[in-house]
């Protein structure tokens, strides 16, 4: 994911220089909408997964205080490995998007100033 991400901001910056018709500026921003689109569920099933392993962890941590189960603690370390990863892949996920309204934010006024011409 992060490879294609990287690899679509190249190629949306590169369409952000280029001079082109109103047409195709509006092409460009219903694909570039729909790549949001797409990365927003990507953003949500991420989340998901993220409190899941949150509460999974949580549980696993309560379960310890009550039952003092030497097990229960290795269920809350495999957890918790898991759980820092997602909140860091949630956390790029999220910049991402941000950054992407941006860029249709520019698709938009680049738009407005050749309708203006």
């Amino acid at each position: 994911m992060t490879k294609y991400i990287k690899e679509y901001e190249r190629i949306i910056k590169e369409r952000l220089g280029k001079r082109v018709s109103p047409e195709k500026l509006s092409e460009w921003i219903d694909y570039h909408k729909n790549q949001i689109t797409h990365l927003q569920d990507e953003r949500i099933i991420h989340l998901l997964i993220t409190l899941n392993f949150g509460i999974c962890f949580l549980l696993a941590v309560l379960a310890y205080l009550i039952l003092q189960q030497f097990i229960l603690i290795v269920l809350g370390c495999l957890f918790f490995v898991l759980l820092v990863p997602y909140i860091f892949h949630y956390y790029f996920l999220e910049n991402t998007t941000q950054r992407w309204y941006g860029y249709e934010k520019k698709l938009y006024d680049k738009k407005s100033a050749l309708k203006k011409n």
